[in-house]
Order: C-alpha cells, then sequence, then structure tokens
C-alpha cells in the first residue's frame, strides 16, 4: 500500500485532505490570476503539514514529513 493511500484511508488522512483543497484553490487562483504563487501559500501549508505529522505520528511522522519533503 503506498504511502498517499494510507495517509487517505485514516479519520486523520481524510482531515488532513480536506484541509488541503483551501490551499490548492488559493494557489491555484493566484496561479491564474497573476501567475505567480506568494510564498507565504506553499509555507503555511508544509507548516500545517509538518503541525499534522506530529499529532497524528509524534516524532516518527514529522521524520517521515521531512524525509518526503527531501525528495520533493
Amino acid at each position: 500500500m503506498s504511502a498517499s493511500a494510507w495517509m487517505c484511508s485514516t479519520p486523520n488522512g481524510t482531515v488532513a485532505a480536506l484541509a488541503a483543497v483551501p490551499w490548492l484553490l488559493l494557489a491555484a487562483w493566484f496561479d491564474l490570476r497573476s501567475r505567480c504563487i506568494p510564498n507565504a501559500i506553499p509555507l503555511v501549508g508544509a507548516t500545517a503539514g509538518l503541525a499534522l505529522a506530529f499529532f497524528g505520528g509524534g516524532g516518527s511522522g514529522v521524520f517521515a514529513s521531512l524525509g518526503g519533503a527531501g525528495l520533493a
């Protein structure tokens, strides 16, 4: 099972996926309007993702998220 399938199959994963929708829409709106996404949008998204990883998986969740961010 892939990591993304596991994340979305948990209740916290569903919440995380639904919480990401406004950020994605906001980023898309800025991109379509001005062809530029302000740095604050991905910064807030990454910070929220790390917070969700911490509360969902503790320290190991944060290290796993940072490892994934390093691959991106």
